[in-house]
């Protein structure tokens, strides 16, 4: 029986080594997977959500994340209007720095990678962004000494949002709020738990019930805009991450850049871009 975690650290891997090229992204990767404060805090977050009867917070949210952010950095990539779509630009956030592909592709990685570390820790309740990025100051100078203080700021601010509750400033932040909104498929359940449990123990059942109800997603290059994010959906409570999807949408300003695709029974409708499908 396959590892799904080793399967996604390979598809990682194998991206960012054999596809692109990107030694330096590939070593800070390593550099994460190792660190240990890391891996601590991820193996506690997977304790409390199991214990709770919530969705995955752990690694593998962390690791199938990462793989959706660089599907969706690796398609953008080459997309040159958006670097009048952010106010800073497209591989900048603080104006003051020019990142190239390799260093980008490094940023949205640890972003994603890291955004949840602090997730159910009461110490995170004052400045998790902050605190993470420190954290891992460390694993970047390893491979970037003259860098990483150029990209902490990015980081912080990419981590801060990942929930895309404000608009994105720069195409890093706006990549790890669509990718962390992308994994909510039902592998990112921890168990097959009875209504009975989910609601009794789930402050917020929906979120239970509406992973369960998406087959799988997929982060794609279209054919009329750069991205297809495609739902398979197998009930209406998938409709609720759709929606959530959606609004992150907006928030990120790549509107006119990724379509939504829904499969219901194989049958694909895109959703407009303009809808807010609070409608029913």
């Amino acid at each position: 029986m396959s590892d799904p975690e080793i399967e996604l650290k390979d598809s990682i891997f194998r991206f960012l080594r054999v596809e692109k090229k990107f030694i330096n992204a590939s070593n800070v990767f390593e550099n994460l997977l190792e660190n240990r404060f890391i891996r601590n805090h991820y193996k506690f977050s997977e304790m409390f959500c199991k214990e709770r009867y919530l969705n995955r917070h752990g690694i593998r949210h962390a690791l199938k994340s990462t793989l959706y952010a660089l599907r969706l950095f690796d398609i953008l990539d080459d997309q040159k209007s958006l670097k009048t779509s952010f106010e800073f630009g497209f591989y900048c956030y603080s104006g003051l720095c020019n990142f190239l592909s390799d260093q980008t592709c490094t940023v949205i990685l640890a972003s994603t990678f890291c955004h949840d570390v602090y997730k159910y820790f009461e110490e995170s309740h004052n400045q998790p962004a902050a605190l993470i990025a420190h954290e891992i100051k460390g694993d970047l100078e390893k491979v970037y000494p003259e860098k990483s203080d150029e990209f902490i700021p990015v980081i912080e601010r990419c981590i801060w949002n990942h929930g895309g509750k404000k608009p994105a400033t720069c195409v890093e932040e706006a990549i790890v709020i669509l990718a962390d909104g992308a994994n909510c498929a039902k592998d990112r359940l921890l168990g097959n738990f009875s209504e009975e449990e989910i609601m009794q123990n789930d402050k917020k059942p929906i979120e239970y019930f509406s992973c369960q109800d998406i087959e799988k997603v997929q982060v794609l290059r279209g054919e009329n805009i750069p991205v297809n994010v495609n739902f398979f959906i197998n009930g209406k409570a998938a409709w609720h991450q759709i929606s959530r999807f959606n609004e992150r949408l907006k928030n990120s300003k790549l509107s006119n850049y990724v379509e939504i695709f829904v499969y219901f029974n194989d049958i694909p409708t895109p959703i407009l871009r303009d809808s807010y499908m609070d409608s029913g």
